[in-house]
């Protein structure tokens, strides 16, 4: 199974996790969890989401949720 998780520090010193997946009832998404600097997740509430059609739309949107939360 394809997927991808990310641990981003954002400009504020917080840390969050990129996390996309295949789930069987959503599908694919990407969602977005607080988490430590050693990559534990804080919370299984999510900050952000998204959810894709195929494996590729997925995997440039894990990129692009990347993108925007090292900015945030």
């Amino acid at each position: 199974m394809m997927e991808w998780r990310d641990l981003v520090n954002r400009p504020n010193g917080e840390y969050v996790i990129v996390d996309t997946r295949v789930t069987p009832d959503a599908g694919w998404e990407t969602m977005v969890f607080r988490a430590t600097k050693n990559g534990c997740m804080m919370s299984g509430h999510d900050l952000d989401a998204d959810w894709y059609g195929t494996a590729a739309e997925a995997e440039a949107g894990h990129l692009q949720m990347i993108e925007k939360w090292e900015k945030q």
